[in-house]
């Protein structure tokens, strides 16, 4: 996401900075090995946030014309 303000503009008009934190710390940390990511893929809702971040990452990718 720092490719272009607008994308991050459309996301802080989506969200707020603190609830962007959380669902990318989230998503994040999903990823890492063992038990630490363990804590992180254990949370009743990491599924859903992970998803909702990926989805605010695409969304704001498109309206920006951003390619990866």
């Amino acid at each position: 996401m720092y490719k272009c303000s607008c994308a991050i503009d459309d996301i802080a008009s989506k969200v707020d900075y603190a609830t962007w934190v959380d669902l990318s710390t989230v998503a994040n940390a999903t990823t890492i090995a063992g038990e630490r990511g363990g804590v992180m893929r254990d949370l009743k809702d990491g599924r859903k946030m992970t998803a909702s971040f990926r989805e605010l990452q695409a969304d704001a990718k498109k309206r920006c014309f951003l390619n990866e």
